[in-house]
């Protein structure tokens, strides 16, 4: 990863006066930017330097991983900002108005010295940076999705069976992805029968039985990069096989939208239009996917709300389905790469 390139292009773009400043503290955009993961960190950027704050903890990991960065060992995370704010002579302090608590907001400006300005940023730069991956990302995240299919066909073969129950089932499917990767990306979602009607089902002691839908919705973790997959399954005969199909149809019909430069919006207004075609607007509760990399869930949203246009080197998912109260649900959900002519499911 160029993390240092990733720094420039931040001192570039957002530091444009020698005497500005800014904050991180979200732990993604950190590692981001510096290749450091912890539970807290500060990453304070200058116009040309970068300077990463941690506590005893993390001190000897950041100098391993973050050698870009001036790593500062702090006991006092305030007054270590003071100084390099002393030291760099910086005047407006910036931040993303997303990052930071009210409480923490209010003890920076009570805590920092008299002179310096923080102003909070609406848009934050770091995040419009991630939504397009470089080589370097894709490559760990199409080595990620190829574990997380392997993975998922092991579990399909081997562990979906009737008389086991969700939780049971859920826990062996992270455990798979805690011992074949590097664990889960959010809670594994399994659930069955009149279970799968709930979009984000909780796994119960309810136990398979033959005949019963089964909707699995599962992501790990690899080198610091999520996935993010859904699967419906069914155990026998199902009045929701009908529906499956139709689902799968809607996905094509999105994915038909991708290209760069088309408008985000298309795919989920495309994927609503089907549907209300087939009299089933009211079963999609949700909106078509959502963009994936470092957190599970990032920008951009497939919403017909949302503005902006594909980018290649966007890395999405795409997700339709449908959902049948006290009866069942189907999701379907495929990761894809914007690339120059349109889209690659990863």
């Amino acid at each position: 990863m160029d993390f240092e390139k990733r720094i420039y292009n931040v001192q570039n773009d957002i530091l444009s006066k020698k005497n500005n400043g800014l904050l991180i503290l979200d732990v993604e955009n950190i590692f981001y930017l510096t290749g450091f993961r912890g539970s807290f960190a500060a990453l304070v950027i200058v116009r040309d330097k970068a300077y990463l704050l941690v506590d005893g903890r993390y001190y000897e990991k950041a100098k391993m991983v973050s050698k870009h960065c001036r790593v500062v060992l702090f006991e006092n995370l305030f007054l270590e900002i003071n100084k390099i704010l002393t030291s760099e002579k910086i005047n407006d302090l910036y931040f993303d108005e997303e990052d930071i608590r009210v409480a923490f907001l209010s003890r920076i400006k009570r805590e920092l010295k008299e002179g310096v300005n923080v102003i909070p940023t609406k848009d934050c730069y770091i995040r419009k940076l991630r939504m397009v991956k470089d080589d370097c990302e894709l490559e760990i995240i199409r080595k990620a999705v190829k574990k997380s299919k392997k993975i998922i066909d092991k579990f399909i073969k081997n562990y979906l069976k009737t008389g086991i129950s969700e939780k049971a089932l859920a826990a062996q499917l992270e455990y798979m992805m805690k011992t074949e990767a590097d664990g889960i990306s959010f809670d594994t979602i399994v659930a069955s029968g009149q279970n799968s009607s709930l979009p984000h089902a909780t796994p119960t002691e309810r136990k398979l039985s033959s005949r019963d839908v089964v909707l699995i919705d599962y992501g790990l973790k690899w080198k610091g990069y999520c996935t993010d997959h859904t699967r419906t399954v069914f155990l026998g005969a199902n009045s929701l096989e009908k529906y499956y199909n139709i689902v799968q149809k809607a996905v094509e019909i999105g994915l038909s939208f991708i290209k760069p430069d088309n408008p985000i919006k298309l795919v989920d207004e495309s994927i609503r239009s089907f549907f209300e075609k087939q009299g089933l607007l009211k079963h999609f509760l949700h909106s078509s996917g959502h963009g994936v990399g470092i957190n599970v869930h990032e920008p951009p949203t497939l919403s017909y709300k949302t503005e902006g246009v594909f980018k290649e080197g966007m890395v999405l998912t795409i997700e339709p389905g449908l959902y049948f109260e006290k009866i069942g649900g189907i999701r379907l959900e495929e990761m894809f790469v914007v690339t120059k002519t349109g889209y690659e499911i990863l």
